[in-house]
This record gives structure tokens, C-alpha cells and sequence, in this order.
């Protein structure tokens, strides 16, 4: 029977066009930071096929054009004025990350290396009748990359830049890339400033609502002040009964990142950071995913201590003296 106009433009248009739009939400999806750059001295060859995103989520090594930088988050050191610590991850290991900065936007000076720190999370235990994903591979690695910026100018603002072999956003082009933060004034400076602070972020809508106020707050800092992530759904500190999705705090820094990315946050252990899974007594992974001042964070307690302009800031570990039954 012959379809009329309408039936037609139905059956076939429409149809089409749908199966055209998904296709192109999935390759938009993959693609990630789509962006190809060639690195000096190389000839430009026929572009590769780009990977889906289980090959992003599961390969040890893709191409650098592929991915680009996430979850971007600052830390101040011990001395809040001239030390900062700008932290991010990659979907997958990449070769050469570096950070450029500099006090203008657009002139960034020379590349400075990031140190890499790997978490490899075992998610085996995993079930079909647990609720969130990933229910496979077996085992994921994060990578976390960290850089230690010291003798910076008190009081001034700085731009940067994150990037890897393959991928360089001071020259994309792309909206989004340039972060910025200030550095405290000098020691012994009582100029007022304010800083805001809360534990049990978690992620979802209601985080994002208090990421707003932070933001239109304007501190110039914030305490995290544990129990951030929820990645772990228990009491922490035993592996054989908590349940614990590692790939959760990937949307933790994903959500976090339009504050993170220029308000230095400042995080404190709580009971759900105590993930059993990981050697330090369970802040492997917190070590694999924040740089906090070095005075105290060692193996066995995530204890520090900072200064930001006449106040002295003490971040205590009150799993010390939490005993779960």
C-alpha cells in the first residue's frame, strides 16, 4: 500500500534523522577533548579512528588529542602567599603533563611537569544487584597529576593552563581552559577575607547548589571538611563490608571543578575517606588525589597545618579517635 506524504516523512525522515542525531551525541561523547594538535617537527597524517568511551574508560594509554584534563582543583600550601598546589585527572594516562603559568592571560611561560600519581582501584567484589556502575572491568586506573607551585608574588593573580603531549590548550583556542587564583597577601597583613566551609558534599544537585553559593560568596578559600565524595557507602575502614565505587570521584572533581579550579580547597578526612581498599592506612587513595602542605600528611594520619595571612589553620584527622563497631 503506498504511504502518504505525512507516513512517509514519518517512517523514513524522522526515523533517520533520529538515528542521526544519536549516533552524533555518542561520537560527541567519545570525543571527549577532540582536538588535534601536531607536535613540532611532526608531519600530519590521516586522522585515526577516535576511540568510544570504553576505550577511554579502560585503555592504559590513548592518543593525548583525545583527552583533555579534568576535575581541576587548587590547594594552598603552608605558606598560603607563595605556595599553591593546582591538581586535575585525565580519563586515562597520558604522556608529559605539564602546567604553564603566568600573570597575564594568554602569556604562560614555560612548561612545568606534573607529577603522576596512579590509583589502581579493585571493583571485582562488584554485583549485577548493586546499584551504580561501573559493573566492569574488573579493576580501574585513576590518574591524578599534582604540581607544587612555590616562590610565587604575594598578593597576585595568576593564569594557567593544563596540558599533555598531543593536547595544548593555550593554543585550542576552546573557552574553558585558562584557571586562575590569587595568592594570599604576606604574612602579617590583617586586610579582612572570608573563606567558606561544609562536610557531607556528596554529588548531585544538592552539591551543585552549594557549589553556587560558594561561588557567588567569593571566599578565598574553602574547608572540605570530610565525608566529600560518598564513593564509599559505609563506615570506612572495612573493606569486606563497604561498598565503594572508585569512578565516583570522578564526578566529585567534574562537579566541583568551576569553583575547585580558582578557590583553593582545603580538605579534612573524614570517616568515608578512610577507603580500606589502598595501604596508608586507607588515604592511599586520598594521597593519590589531593596535595595538601607536606608538615604533616604522612602514612599513617592526614594531619596539617597552614597559614593564611595571621591565621594559623590546623586540619585535624578525627578518624584517630573514631572507633566503628
Amino acid at each position: 500500500m503506498e504511504l502518504r506524504l505525512a507516513e512517509w516523512y514519518d517512517h523514513n525522515v524522522r526515523k533517520h534523522t533520529r538515528r542521526s542525531v544519536f549516533r552524533g551525541a555518542a561520537a560527541g561523547g567519545a570525543a571527549l577533548a577532540a582536538g588535534r594538535l601536531l607536535l613540532p617537527g611532526t608531519a600530519e597524517a590521516a586522522p585515526a579512528p577516535r576511540p568510544g568511551p570504553a576505550v577511554l574508560l579502560r585503555a592504559e594509554t590513548v592518543p593525548g588529542s583525545t583527552l583533555r584534563p579534568f576535575g581541576r582543583h587548587l590547594a594552598y600550601g603552608a605558606d598560603a602567599s607563595r605556595q599553591v598546589v593546582v591538581s586535575w585527572q585525565t580519563p586515562a594516562q597520558v604522556s608529559a603533563p605539564y602546567l604553564r603559568i603566568g600573570t597575564a592571560e594568554g602569556d604562560y611561560g614555560a612548561t612545568v611537569p606534573a607529577e603522576v600519581r596512579a590509583l589502581k582501584s579493585d571493583l571485582s567484589w562488584q554485583t549485577a544487584t548493586h546499584t551504580f556502575s561501573p559493573h566492569s572491568p574488573s579493576a580501574i586506573t585513576q590518574y591524578y597529576q599534582h604540581i607544587k607551585l612555590d616562590n610565587l608574588v604575594p598578593n597576585t593573580t595568576y593564569y594557567y593552563v593544563l596540558g599533555h603531549q598531543g593536547y595544548d590548550p593555550a593554543t585550542s583556542g576552546r573557552a574553558g581552559e585558562v584557571g586562575t587564583f590569587r595568592t594570599a597577601p604576606a604574612a602579617g597583613r590583617t586586610e579582612g577575607f572570608s573563606f567558606t566551609a561544609f562536610g557531607d558534599q556528596g554529588v548531585g544537585y544538592n552539591a551543585l547548589a552549594t557549589n553556587s553559593l560558594i561561588a557567588d560568596l567569593g571566599p578565598r578559600f574553602h574547608l572540605a571538611m570530610g565525608d566529600m565524595s560518598y564513593a564509599l557507602n559505609g563506615e570506612g575502614g572495612h573493606p569486606d563490608e563497604d561498598e565503594y565505587d572508585a569512578r565516583k570521584w570522578d564526578s566529585f572533581f567534574a562537579q566541583n571543578e568551576p569553583v575547585a579550579a580558582g578557590i583553593p580547597w582545603m580538605v579534612a578526612i573524614g570517616n568515608h575517606e578512610m577507603e580500606g581498599w589502598y595501604d596508608d592506612h586507607g588515604y592511599g587513595g586520598m594521597r593519590a588525589r589531593f596535595a595538601m602542605p607536606d608538615n604533616a600528611w604522612d602514612g599513617s594520619t592526614c594531619i596539617y597545618s597552614w597559614r593564611y595571612q595571621n591565621v594559623g589553620l590546623i586540619s585535624l584527622d578525627g578518624n584517630d579517635i573514631c572507633y566503628n563497631s
